[in-house]
């Protein structure tokens, strides 16, 4: 039997070897109506990053934990907002060693990012009241995996501090999020032009900051990002034509094009370069593979079918 082939998550409880990379029972609930209901979501979730979490791990090591939520930042937070939910959806997976993160488009489709954190680089562990964890990382940086299960929450901040190292010194020059390529699975500390492994190209922060300084949307559509960035790219073309149509008018009846310069500039100044900023903040969240010329790289969805 294999996770494909399971269909009730109580079977998960008292399955055969060949799926025993996971301690099914501390994150498999089913003695009570919600909590069926909340494994059956984790198990359609597990059959959609499973097929990465054995490629990634080794033989030893287990999975210890499951749940899905957003990982967002403290500048996210205070800066961006919710805007971003779409480009946080996670899949976190708390082994015996570290924490595996995919970003994942539903709990039914992966999406483009994986990374990993180790324990030895997580300094505190708190949560909240509204469904946040916070992990201090030595280094100085805080992230935030919010909309976690309320009891989800509890159990990770315990297992959490059971692992990690309360006393550690801080030590800006220590890892915080690793990246993982999408299509040789090595680890790759930055965003380079290209792994350093396999040679797979990445798409670069600072093309996508470009294309979205010169029309929003472009940048968004050049990361992948494609219902986003149509859903910006129509309405900042709707606003561009709209003042540009109201500029020529005022030319044809032989009005000032002060005004209209005026608001066009300041569209130009304030609105391009924000969006700019987003797209390159947004670019370094993850390695996103180029797919080259007759044949795509290989990506997470290409591993389960």
């Amino acid at each position: 039997m294999n996770l494909d082939d399971i269909k009730d998550p109580a079977d998960l409880l008292s399955t055969d070897a060949d799926i025993v990379k996971y301690e099914f029972s501390n994150f498999i609930k089913v003695e009570k109506f919600g909590e069926r209901r909340a494994s059956k979501q984790k198990l359609k979730l597990l059959k959609t990053i499973d097929p990465i979490i054995r490629t990634i791990t080794s033989e030893e090591e287990i999975v210890y934990f499951v749940t899905n939520g957003l990982k967002v930042s403290t500048f996210e937070q205070l800066f961006i907002g919710h805007a971003t939910n779409y480009y946080n959806l996670t899949a976190f997976a708390f082994t015996s060693d570290r924490i595996l993160l995919f970003h994942i488009k539903s709990i039914n489709a992966i999406g483009t990012y994986i990374s990993r954190i180790e324990y030895s680089s997580i300094r505190k562990v708190s949560s909240s009241l509204f469904g946040s964890l916070k992990i201090k990382l030595t280094n100085g940086k805080s992230l935030i995996f919010s909309r976690v299960p309320k009891k989800d929450r509890v159990y990770l901040r315990d297992l959490l501090n059971s692992v990690i190292d309360a006393n550690a010194s801080k030590d800006k020059s220590a890892p915080g999020i690793i990246h993982i390529c999408p299509s040789c699975f090595g680890d790759v500390l930055t965003i380079p032009r290209s792994c350093p492994s396999c040679n797979q190209e990445f798409k670069s922060p600072k093309k996508a900051a470009w294309l979205s300084f010169l029309m929003p949307g472009l940048g968004d559509l050049y990361l992948g990002h494609k219902v986003m960035g149509s859903i910006e790219l129509i309405i900042m073309l709707y606003i561009w034509s709209t003042f540009l149509i109201a500029a020529y008018e005022e030319a044809i009846a032989g009005n000032s094009l002060q005004g209209p310069l005026i608001t066009l500039t300041l569209l130009f100044l304030i609105i391009h370069p924000i969006d700019a900023l987003k797209s390159y903040y947004l670019g370094k969240k993850g390695l996103i593979p180029v797919e080259t010329k007759g044949k795509a790289a290989q990506s997470p969805e290409s591993i389960q079918t």
